[in-house]
């Protein structure tokens, strides 16, 4: 790791993945967003919370050192909010300038998927329930008529 890398850990809370990111700044120490406040922390070596510290590529980003003034000058901000303004934008926009969280961005599609997959299951659980009925209600043989002539 180094100064200005834009880092990141994999958490999970009541059975929810996602990320916690944050702006390394050197000697074992990163600013990121924690309890609704930009915060400095110590981080140990190669964890932090305990978990194994991931380092993002950006294609394009600002220089280390003005990424740590970024993140630095940002300490003590409390306008935290999950959707508009959570740790991975923070990082995001202190390492590139752009405000963005790709989980964030992924949650609709991962809704729509468990909501597909919720509309399946009961779709299926519907027909299983149909055919049991059906099997119930034996539709009535019909006999094949014979053909007939009529003699007036």
């Amino acid at each position: 790791m180094k100064e200005g890398d834009h880092i990141y850990i994999y958490l999970h809370s009541n059975g929810v993945k996602f990320t916690h990111h944050g702006i390394y700044i050197g000697d074992d120490r990163v600013i990121h967003y924690w309890n609704s406040k930009v915060r400095r922390s110590n981080i140990y070596k190669s964890t932090w919370y305990g978990k194994t510290i991931h380092t993002k590529k950006h294609k394009e980003s600002y220089e280390r050192s003005r990424v740590v003034k970024r993140a630095k000058k940002r300490l003590g901000e409390k306008n935290y909010h999950l959707i508009f303004n959570n740790c991975e934008h923070f990082a995001y926009w202190c390492k590139t300038g752009e405000h963005q969280s790709l989980q964030v961005n992924e949650v609709p599609l991962k809704l729509f998927k468990k909501a597909d997959k919720t509309v399946k299951k009961k779709i299926w659980q519907e027909k299983k329930k149909l055919e049991k009925i059906l099997k119930k209600f034996k539709a009535p043989k019909i006999p094949k008529l014979k053909r007939f002539q009529i003699k007036f």
